[in-house]
């Protein structure tokens, strides 16, 4: 059986503990800054008013990340570790973009 602590104290911080790590570490990216030094894109590309254009986005991401993957697999000498964190990073957070968004306005994310 496990061990109860008073309040379940131990649990409670975790849970703080994940939440704030989480937060911080996407308090930094900026959309505009970020997204073109990954993949190539005009500033108009930027700008997604609609959800097709989102995950044309999110598409392009997953593509370049899977090219960074390759490379490091590879032992290529063009990979770059800081890239690929980055690039996993953007996807990351706009593919949760996408899913609120897709959520907010009721479609399934992948129609």
């Amino acid at each position: 059986m496990a061990k109860q602590y008073p309040g379940n104290q131990r649990g409670r911080s975790r849970i703080r503990a994940t939440r704030f790590f989480v937060q911080t570490r996407d308090a930094g990216y900026d959309r505009t800054r970020d997204l073109p030094r990954l993949i190539p894109l005009l500033t108009r590309d930027l700008d997604t008013p609609s959800i097709a254009d989102h995950r044309r986005l999110v598409a392009l991401l997953r593509r370049a990340l899977r090219a960074e993957r390759l490379r490091s697999r590879q032992l290529h000498w063009t990979y770059d570790p800081a890239r690929h964190s980055a690039l996993a990073r953007a996807t990351r957070i706009e593919n949760a973009a996408l899913r609120r968004r897709c959520e907010l306005l009721g479609i399934h994310q992948n129609q």
